[in-house]
C-alpha cells in the first residue's frame, strides 16, 4: 500500500477508475493544480551604534581601572606563575 501511494504521489494526472465507492468517489484525480500564495517572513536587522559606543566606553573604563593593579608585577623579585598552589600559598 505504501508503494502504491508513493507511485500515485509521483505520477501526473492519475485517475483511479472503477472504485466501488466504499471510500469515496469513483473518479479521483490526485494531481490537480490549485492556487496558492506563499508568504515569507524576512528578518530585518538595524544596528544602533550608540549602544556599541556605550559598551566600548564601559570596556575601556573597566580596562583602565584594572591595569594599575597589575602594573609592576615583574618587579616582585622572584618568578611568579598562575599556579593554583602558588596562588593558594600567597593567600
Amino acid at each position: 500500500m505504501f508503494r502504491a501511494m508513493l507511485f500515485l504521489s509521483e505520477s501526473k494526472n492519475t485517475k483511479l477508475m472503477g472504485m466501488d465507492g466504499q471510500y469515496g468517489a469513483t473518479n479521483i484525480s490526485y494531481a490537480e493544480p490549485f492556487p496558492a500564495v506563499q508568504e515569507v517572513q524576512q528578518l530585518a536587522f538595524r544596528a544602533d551604534y550608540r549602544y556599541l559606543l556605550a559598551a566600548a566606553t564601559v570596556m575601556f573604563i573597566a580596562t583602565g581601572a584594572v591595569l594599575p593593579t597589575l602594573w609592576g608585577w615583574w618587579e616582585l623579585g622572584r618568578p611568579v606563575t598562575l599556579s593554583p598552589t602558588e596562588t593558594g600559598q600567597g593567600v
